[in-house]
This record gives structure tokens, sequence and C-alpha cells, in this order.
């Protein structure tokens, strides 16, 4: 395995929501929504939300595609 560090920002971000964030967000398949410690992410605010947590600047777009991308492989149908 590869351990150099990423060199695309997109794999950057999806890396660092990963290891931070890794478990605890998941993909309400009832919803359709992202949540984080099982509350709905509030993506209109999540590029507000990462510069405060983590000191990064990302469009929304990007990080909505990242967190969603994370999400999915956490599918869950809570209500």
């Amino acid at each position: 395995m590869d351990s150099s560090p990423a060199k695309s920002k997109t794999k950057q971000l999806i890396n660092l929501l990963s290891d931070k964030w890794g478990e605890r967000l998941l993909f309400n398949t009832a919803t359709n929504k992202p949540e984080l410690d099982g509350k709905p992410l509030d993506l209109s605010t999540l590029p507000i939300l990462l510069a405060m947590e983590f000191d990064i600047d990302v469009s929304k777009a990007k990080a909505t595609q990242a967190v969603l991308y994370i999400a999915k492989k956490n599918p869950s149908n809570n209500r």
C-alpha cells in the first residue's frame, strides 16, 4: 500500500473526513440524506462547518460530494 500523502485535493478532503468523522458519518436511506452522529447534516452550511472544525476552505459542491461519497459507504435506515 502506498503510504505517501494524497496529491489530489479531493482525495485529501476525503481522507480527512474519513479520518475525523469515519463511522460517525452515515447515509440515511429513509431520508436520502447524510447524518453526523445520528443528526441530519445541513449540506447548505457544510463549507462553514468544515472551516470551523478543520480550518479548511472548500467549495459547497466539493464538500457535498465528499460527504455523500463517504456517507454512502455507511448506509443506515434509521428514521
